[in-house]
């Protein structure tokens, strides 16, 4: 696609014009609030943020619920996105399972107990563009 093709179809749908437009803020501040946590977290902090909010994003496709959903990530996914070895993660989520926190089964991850599964307190579902409780 070229980037006459894209102004021909804003031009064509103002509609989707506006939409995209008033979309890049937002997903520029939750990239950028998602590298700045990456630099601030602890290991577990992470992966204590990334599932819910994954959860979350699911939640919006219809893929999920507030306790769980499909996860179609692989801890060296999870690992990659969040700049820590496969190993190291898949410390920290034998860890939170044994302590009943999340269970992963069947490629779904499932939130026994997602008031207390993070403990940083920063993550938000409103700043997904949807209404829901802060999860901590």
């Amino acid at each position: 696609m070229h980037v006459g093709d894209l102004f021909g179809a804003f031009a064509g749908t103002p509609r989707l014009a506006t939409t995209i437009l008033r979309a890049a803020p937002r997903d520029e501040a939750i990239l950028l609030g998602q590298l700045v946590g990456i630099g601030r977290r602890r290991a577990a902090q992470r992966v204590g943020h990334i599932l819910p909010d994954l959860t979350a994003r699911l939640k919006l496709m219809g893929l999920g619920d507030k306790s769980g959903g499909d996860c179609p990530m692989s801890l060296y996914h999870l690992a990659d996105a969040l700049c820590l070895s496969a190993d190291h993660v898949n410390r920290v989520v034998r860890d939170l399972r044994e302590r009943g926190f999340v269970r992963f089964q069947q490629g779904r991850v499932a939130f026994q107990d997602s008031r207390s599964l993070i403990d940083c307190p920063d993550f938000d579902a409103a700043c997904l563009g949807h209404e829901g409780p802060r999860l901590k």
